[in-house]
């Protein structure tokens, strides 16, 4: 038995199956839909997709507990806005393009392809219409 509450807004995803399996837009939305849209779209509800907009309203109505999740993800965006952004050390990218092209193997050598015009003669000679003989003739 599932440990999430079940509502009329969602019902809890049976143990084993995904959260989106078989749903559709008419379904209603469950706890695991709702963690999965607050991750993908972020906890400003006005971003969402209407049909997600809508029914996570009505979950959030009914189950106060999701209304934490919102405020974490609220708390985790501020969290990160706040950090200073990380610069990579300069000249990075060429060191890993170096290292990369140093450590990678060198192609084998392979014999050319024959050319276009290699025994052009032999392929004309294969392509000249041949003398039709008759019946009797020699």
């Amino acid at each position: 038995m599932s440990s999430q509450p079940e509502t009329a807004a969602y019902k809890a995803a049976p143990p084993g199956a995904a959260a989106n399996e078989g749903r559709t837009r008419a379904d209603p939305m469950q706890r695991l839909d709702f963690q999965d849209a607050l991750d993908r779209f972020g906890a400003d509800l006005g971003r969402w997709p209407a049909p997600e907009r809508a029914l996570a309203a009505a979950m959030l109505r009914e189950d106060p507990s999701l209304g934490e999740l919102v405020a974490e993800a609220r708390r985790l965006k501020a969290l990160v806005a706040s950090t200073a952004p990380v610069r990579a050390p300069a000249g990075l990218a060429d060191r890993i393009v170096s290292l990369a092209a140093a450590s990678t193997p060198p192609l084998p050598r392979v014999a050319s392809p024959p050319t276009a015009d290699a025994q052009p003669r032999e392929r004309l000679r294969a392509a000249e219409p041949q003398k039709v003989r008759r019946p009797g003739e020699r």
